[in-house]
């Protein structure tokens, strides 16, 4: 029959059977691009691991251009059954579609996450894309491909009826259908069961999200949430995790002598303004005798994770891969390697059960408030008197590495008659949290003062600084207390550091929680290896930084001399200036991409 006699119903069954064809077309092409993920992605140790990554990878671009058709081409065939025009646009949605896969897999590559709304605003961009990538000859592509796709449009609607006569559609949509199905319901089983060989691969594929049911199946009694949880915990570095920390194994330097004692005060919550003459007198006099550094950011605006960013020295990119292992971090691992006598002392009572899980994965429990047999929550004087009494009953023959965790000023210690009448009265507040401070002063003044009285203080290094800032609506808005934002009221802290033999110094450059680690392993513990072997920081005797990097699980901040480049959740970024005011100005690409590779650097096997 003529094309121009046959009925409205027998173009648009025509038009669906060629788009049928076309879209396998488009899958098989799928898969060949898509082929670059699995020998870029960690590949399973296991034999099951590595079928699942099979599986999933024919199930995942077997479906992406399987709804494109179905959300595009198929109710386009009823509005517009004309053969000419379905094949046209249909080139057009495929090139579309197949241009960014392509895409997809360079940037994979290069930095191991999948292409997001802010990346593709800076591959767009012509003056970015000009200076910091070479993401433009992706594009000269696309022509390309768009004369292929008209090629295999054409293809398929002159082939039409050959194809139908060789009945091979089905079988294969079935399939595909199987590798759909069954990628998402072992991924139920792998979740369940924490088998990280398959829920590891979650972030292999683009727009990739395998089912999970743990909630439902928990509901039904199948399985217990506690028992899981405690199989994840002791599941340790598995196979399947694809972090690489650190990326070499570690080498260390011969040692004469005893080495230098370590002692970290960690101030909870005090902001790096409180460090003066008037609140900190105490600890203003010491750094005056110290290395004092004017524009010290933690790694986050939150106590867990600015505690993180210290001994792990790594961008909080990393922490739930780091949670979910319960991955010692470095400079632990180096203290027990020196033999270093460790005791931890805070008044929290170590109820983060987080940074148990990781900083302290690895140590005893005797370790943690040794002396104290109460778990309830302690108050400051009491740590330091336990400290004290820890340190009488210590050996000086042998090096020792001390955390005092002060929380005192978070916890607004002060007396009761300076409550504040308003909940929002920043002028109400300020005294509070001044007196606090003063009080947290005087504690680190004990502790110093028993330093010097067993002539201590000359082979100890001391570090005094915080897990983040507190916020008092100083910009005039509504944001109090931490972890609502990253200005620089809520992540810039003191920081202090005492070193036996080396001159007080200030230095007024940007540094990062992240250098603490890489000073420590690298000028105390005798580390050969280089510092980005373990860790994204830099030395904090060289500070020569363009950029640092603040953070929390979601989101994270560049801070650069006179911007703040906010990556934000849903994949954009938003401009700010160092009073946290949104600005409109370009995001420099290069400092973003090198961003980019850091965030995702210790996940890559270069091995």
């Amino acid at each position: 029959m003529a094309q121009g006699a046959l009925t409205y119903r027998d173009k648009v069954s025509q038009l669906i059977s060629w788009g049928h064809w076309f879209c396998l077309g488009n899958i098989v092409v799928s898969l060949l691009i898509s082929m670059r993920y699995l020998t870029i992605a960690h590949w399973p140790d296991t034999h099951l691991g590595q079928v699942y990554m099979f599986i999933s990878w024919l199930g995942q671009f077997s479906f992406l251009p399987f709804v494109v058709f179905l959300l595009s081409l198929f109710p386009l065939s009823f509005l517009l059954p004309s053969n000419r025009t379905m094949r046209f646009l249909g080139a057009i949605i495929a090139t579309v579609g197949i241009s960014a896969l392509a895409i997809d897999t360079q940037i994979f590559a290069r930095f191991y996450v999948h292409l997001n709304p802010m990346l593709w605003q800076l591959l767009i961009d012509k003056e970015n894309n000009r200076r910091g990538t070479d993401f433009n000859l992706m594009f000269i592509l696309v022509p390309v491909i768009f004369f292929m796709e008209l090629l295999l449009a054409r293809l398929c609607w002159v082939s039409l009826r050959r194809l139908e006569q060789r009945k091979i559609g089905k079988p294969i949509a079935i399939v595909f259908l199987a590798c759909f199905f069954l990628t998402h319901v072992i991924h139920v089983w792998a979740d369940a069961t924490v088998y990280r060989p398959i829920t590891a691969q979650k972030i292999n594929y683009p727009l990739f999200y395998p089912m999970t049911a743990r909630s439902l199946l928990n509901s039904y009694g199948l399985i217990d949430i506690k028992r899981l949880r405690e199989k994840s915990k002791q599941a340790g570095l598995h196979n399947g995790n694809p972090l690489n920390y650190p990326e070499r194994p570690l080498q260390y330097k011969n040692q004469n002598g005893t080495p230098y004692n370590l002692l970290i005060i960690m101030a909870e919550g005090v902001r790096s303004d409180s460090l003066n003459s008037k609140l900190m007198p105490n600890t203003w006099n010491f750094a005056d005798q110290s290395l004092r550094f004017t524009h010290h950011f933690s790694g986050s605006n939150n106590h867990t994770l600015g505690v993180y960013s210290l001994f792990y020295g790594l961008p909080t990119s990393y922490w739930k891969s780091i949670q979910g292992a319960h991955i010692s971090p470095v400079m632990m691992d180096a203290l027990r390697q020196r033999n270093y006598r460790t005791a931890l002392f805070s008044s929290n009572g170590f109820h983060d059960q987080q940074l148990k899980d990781t900083v302290w994965a690895h140590v005893s429990q005797e370790t943690f408030n040794p002396g104290i047999t109460s778990n309830t929550k302690l108050d400051d004087q009491t740590i330091v008197e336990n400290w004290q009494q820890w340190q009488q009953q210590h050996s000086a023959n042998a090096p020792w590495f001390n955390y005092i965790d002060l929380n005192g000023v978070v916890n607004l210690d002060g007396p009761s008659q300076i409550a504040p009448k308003s909940l929002n009265d920043r002028q109400q507040w300020l005294p509070i949290y001044q007196h606090a401070v003063e009080q947290v002063d005087k504690k680190i003044q004990i502790i110093l003062e028993q330093l010097r009285q067993d002539k201590q203080l000359s082979h100890t290094i001391v570090i005094i600084t915080s897990d983040h800032g507190q916020e008092f609506a100083d910009m005039g808005s509504d944001h109090w207390g931490y972890g609502n934002n990253f200005s620089r009221f809520q992540t810039q802290v003191p920081l202090v550091i005492y070193w036996p033999n080396k001159e007080p110094e200030v230095i007024n450059q940007d540094t990062s929680h992240l250098d603490i680690s890489a000073t420590i392993d690298t000028h105390l513990l005798g580390i050969r290896n280089r510092s980005s072997d373990y860790t994204t920081g830099r030395d904090l005797f060289k500070p020569s930084r363009k950029w640092i990097l603040i953070g929390d699980s979601d989101e994270q901040a560049i801070y650069q001399k006179n911007q703040i480049t906010l990556l934000t959740s849903d994949g954009n970024y938003e401009m700010r200036n160092r009073n946290y005011r949104r600005v409109h100005i370009k995001a420099n690409m290069p400092i973003i991409l090198q961003v980019l590779n850091e965030l995702r650097r210790f996940y890559r096997d270069d091995s």
